[in-house]
């Protein structure tokens, strides 16, 4: 592999993704961009991913310098998805196995949209036509304007907690219940 000029490994590096595939290392590039634009779309969703687009970035900032390194050295593995997807078979019975719980976040993705970007924007136009914005129903607008974000965090905090608990074990009995002894003498 032709050796890349580290001034524009560093510029491409600025950009997720990038600086892989600058160097040949077109797989993990994707992985890396594909992570970022996830990132990104959560952020849609709750604010607070914010910080995981910075994480992700970081990394791919420093993962792309850092293979610069590891390939001047000769001791580069291979290319490939930084994530295992597994084969194509592995996700379709994955989805076949799985089809309520992707049905359901369809469903939720669908309901979030139009209400974000169709009932929301025209229960705004009503309330300012009607010269409302300013009493309470402004503040119950607020109210509803923020309601995406805060059932996300509650759904995360929800999930985080259920992960915490783990596994409910079944409860075990402080005694063991009286079984009593059978006689296996035979009575002459």
């Amino acid at each position: 592999m032709k050796n890349k000029s580290g001034f524009l490994t560093l510029c491409f590096s600025f950009v997720p993704g990038a600086g892989q595939m600058y160097q040949g290392y077109m797989r993990r590039g994707v992985s890396v961009l594909l992570a970022f634009c996830a990132a990104f779309w959560l952020t849609w969703f709750m604010d607070a991913f914010s910080v995981l687009m910075g994480v992700v970035w970081m990394v791919s900032f420093f993962d792309s310098l850092n293979l610069r390194s590891r390939i001047l050295s000769g001791i580069a593995e291979p290319d490939d998805f930084l994530f295992d997807m597994g084969s194509w078979a592995d996700m379709k019975a994955l989805v076949a196995r799985r089809h309520k719980l992707v049905g359901w976040g369809l469903v939720f993705v669908g309901v979030y949209a139009l209400y974000n970007k169709f009932i929301l924007g025209q229960l705004y136009w009503y309330l300012e036509d009607m010269g409302l914005m300013n009493g309470v129903l402004g503040n119950v607008y607020a109210v509803l304007n923020r309601m995406p974000e805060l059932l996300g965090c509650m759904a995360v905090i929800a999930v985080g907690v259920w992960l915490v608990k783990g596994p409910q074990q079944p409860e075990k009995p402080d005694y063991e219940e009286y079984q009593p002894q059978s006689d296996t003498h035979e009575e002459e």
